[in-house]
């Protein structure tokens, strides 16, 4: 925060208040300035400009919000906000200028001519790595288990029939329907839906041991199967895990590969990678990370075997958490050279005072553009960087290295996308341009709010102006099915039309106009007109 110059001095104030009302330029996290706030110490109507580093946490209840609403109520109020990586959808994008009160949105590139003497490249390289005939043993009981109770969820009528297995984001959405139509199941068809209910619960749990499987190794796994087996008295989902045989089977072969001390082939890989950076440059500084607290716990011990002096690095939270001074204390012993490597979890990735290091080493790939954009400016930023990765070839870590790829590159596109459109000219009315006389086409659009006009212009205007229904064309009227006014076709709590056993969805209804929507309203119109039961639509979960 930069602040004007006080008119008077001020005297009998707090410690606090006395830093605000006298400093030029003051430096501090969004939790501090926003108990001050509250407080009432911070003259907010003496602050020139407001900055907001790291600005893509500015949603939900993250400080940056309540700081900027407070802000925007000054008079002559400026605010910037900075990141490197505002996310890839749209619509966040949009919700953190908007808690910001962000106007112009600007892109800046290591390729930029302002921007390229401050900036160094960074050398990207993934390896592949292959799964032991082991693990893919392994793997292929827990994707069988999965296909299992999926196939039970289909034979029983709780999902449509699929050639694939579901992703864990479609189980999560099964799962929250099955539990919205409790209270609205036949009395013959309760026990079913709890059932259902446990059956995706098992496949969730079953996702989660093939990632610690394929991404982390076997120690990972073995200790999760461990803390299952002490909930099979309590949780209905183990209990039934447990039963099955091909669960068996992997307990029993994932003891087996632990108690021979079989380890993930990537456990390997890093060690040389780490090796032979600190062979070529003695002196270098290592970023290790990786996603699970286990493997850092078992990266550090391989390390220390091949003579690496190392430390780990997580957070807080828990018995074997760092408290804040620990963590320092590591920093500061890295920062001087007393060990050459630092195995971190995400706590590393942004918001500390870490070095620049001369090598980032990802254990695995992580499918969150931010996180990966994160972690990969920790090195470059003296002298050119490196950045290697690390992938089990044929298995998760591939669909999350290309979900984050994906995902980097719409932010991107998005990004332009808003900046191209908020460096439009904001024209005062009947004001020409010099478009006007190159033959260009132009629309001008209007806020919803305070009427900010804003003038687009291109060789060609393409304006969408909504989705209307397209049910005249199947003129239900003949068949006696009421339509209103606009043309939707009616429909009661259960989706039956005006006429009996004739029912509408989706688009048809006008209700909400969303894919996901209509494939929950399928599942309510199969529920009622193919197994004959009298399951009420309900939309309180619909984003």
């Amino acid at each position: 925060m930069i602040r004007r110059p006080p008119r008077s001095t001020p005297s009998n104030s707090s410690a606090a208040s006395d830093v605000y009302k006298r400093q030029a330029v003051i430096c501090a996290t969004p939790q501090t300035v926003q108990n001050d706030i509250i407080r009432g110490i911070v003259p907010l109507n003496r602050i020139s400009l407001m900055v907001f580093d790291e600005c893509h946490h500015a949603v939900g209840d993250y400080p940056y919000v309540f700081i900027a609403q407070q802000y925007r109520e000054v008079e002559n109020h400026h605010i910037l906000g900075l990141t490197a990586s505002p996310g890839h959808e749209r619509e966040k994008i949009d919700t953190i200028c908007q808690n910001l009160s962000i106007q112009y949105v600007e892109i800046k590139t290591e390729k930029d001519p302002d921007v390229k003497p401050y900036v160094n490249p960074i050398k990207i390289r993934w390896i592949k790595v292959d799964l032991p005939e082991e693990f893919k043993t392994i793997k292929k009981y827990l994707e069988d288990i999965i296909k299992k109770r999926q196939k039970w969820l289909y034979e029983n009528g709780f999902m449509q029939r699929t050639d694939y297995i579901l992703s864990r984001k479609e189980i999560l959405s099964l799962s929250a329907q099955l539990r919205a139509v409790i209270s609205s199941a036949p009395k013959n068809r309760i026990q079913d839906v709890y059932t259902a209910i446990s059956q995706a619960a098992g496949m969730l749990k079953m996702y989660h041991a093939l990632e610690l499987l394929q991404s982390q190794g076997i120690d990972p796994l073995y200790r999760y199967l461990q803390s299952m087996k002490r909930q099979e008295g309590s949780v209905r989902a183990v209990k039934e895990l447990m039963a099955d045989p091909l669960f068996r089977n992997v307990l029993v072969l994932t003891k087996h590969l632990h108690d021979r001390g079989i380890e993930h082939p990537k456990m390997k890989k890093a060690a040389e990678i780490v090796k032979e950076q600190l062979d070529k440059k003695p002196d270098s500084r290592i970023l290790v990370f990786t996603q699970y607290r286990t493997t850092v716990t078992n990266l550090v011990g391989r390390f220390r075997e091949e003579g690496i002096r190392v430390s780990r690095f997580i957070g807080q939270a828990g018995q074997e958490g760092l408290s804040q001074k620990k963590q320092a204390e590591i920093i500061e012993k890295f920062r001087n050279g007393e060990f050459s490597v630092l195995v971190a979890t995400s706590v590393a990735e942004e918001g500390l005072d870490i070095p620049s290091v001369d090598l980032v080493l990802f254990y695995e790939p992580v499918p969150s553009e931010i996180r990966t954009i994160q972690r990969r400016g920790r090195t470059g930023r003296k002298s050119m960087g490196k950045m290697i990765g690390l992938i089990a070839r044929g298995t998760l870590d591939e669909h999350f290295y290309w979900a984050s790829y994906n995902r980097e590159r719409n932010m991107k596109h998005e990004i332009k996308e808003i900046t191209n459109f908020s460096k439009q000219e904001t024209l005062p009315e009947g004001q020409a341009t010099i478009d006007s006389f190159t033959g260009k086409k132009k629309v001008i659009a209007v806020g919803v709010k305070g009427g900010r006009r804003i003038a687009v212009s291109a060789d060609e205007v393409l304006v969408a102006a909504g989705r209307t229904s397209n049910s005249d064309i199947l003129k239900p009227e003949k068949g006696g099915i009421k339509t209103d006014k606009h043309g939707w076709i009616v429909v009661n709590e259960y989706l039956e039309t005006s006429q009996s056993n004739v029912w509408a969805l989706g688009d048809a209804t006008g209700r909400h106009l969303f894919k996901h929507v209509a494939n929950y309203e399928s599942m309510i119109v199969f529920y009622n007109a193919v197994l004959g039961r009298k399951v009420k639509v309900k939309y309180h979960a619909v984003p």
